[in-house]
């Protein structure tokens, strides 16, 4: 759940869920858990997120994305499907 007075982004209306805007320094864990990418949260819901990569590279098919300063309400690590990519900005769902 958003905290208090998180504001839907304007995409919002074609999805299933409510999205909310955010700019939460993350990580992206990968290979095991031996590999790791820094990255800032843009936007989340209940199933999902959009993250922008701190350097252009393929993104893996399945990684671990870590919120490194949560706020209350926000999750903390979840496993990760990648389900799409445009330049260094990735769109995930929590599985």
């Amino acid at each position: 759940m958003p905290k208090s007075g998180a504001q839907p982004s304007r995409d919002t209306i074609s999805r299933q869920g409510r999205r909310y805007r955010s700019l939460k320094a993350g990580r992206l864990w990968f290979n095991l858990r031996r590999s790791s990418l820094d990255v800032v949260i843009t936007d989340y819901s209940e199933k999902g997120a959009r993250v922008r990569m701190s350097i252009p590279m393929p993104c893996p098919a399945r990684f671990e994305l870590e919120v490194l300063n949560p706020g209350p309400g926000m999750f903390v690590a979840k496993k990760c499907e990648l389900r799409w990519q445009r330049g260094t900005t990735v769109g995930v769902l929590f599985v």
